[in-house]
């Protein structure tokens, strides 16, 4: 995945696996620059605290993680349910 800093200063995230502790990991995305992650360290230890700055606009997703396979299944039955439901209401309105 691919972040980018959309400020002009460096932004410093603390890492969800360190809160609470002494020794703390940090993620710093120099002023302006792309950051390229693995998914799965964004995932686990910096997509929440990142989140405000998502928000704000000042860090860009440029490239999302990919999805992983339970969410992958979550989304296709919701997808699925939606189909459904749309089935259904046309069968409803064809049969008045």
């Amino acid at each position: 995945m691919k972040i980018q800093n959309k400020t002009v200063a460096n932004l410093s995230v603390g890492s969800v696996k360190t809160r609470g502790k002494t020794a703390k990991t940090y993620m710093v995305v120099p002023g302006e620059a792309t950051l390229e992650l693995d998914d799965t360290i964004w995932l686990e230890e910096f997509a929440e605290p990142c989140e405000h700055l998502v928000a704000a606009g000042n860090l860009v997703i440029i490239e999302a993680p990919a999805l992983t396979k339970e969410q992958e299944e979550a989304l296709e039955a919701e997808e699925l349910a939606k189909a459904e439901a749309l089935i259904a209401k046309k069968k409803a309105k064809a049969s008045k």
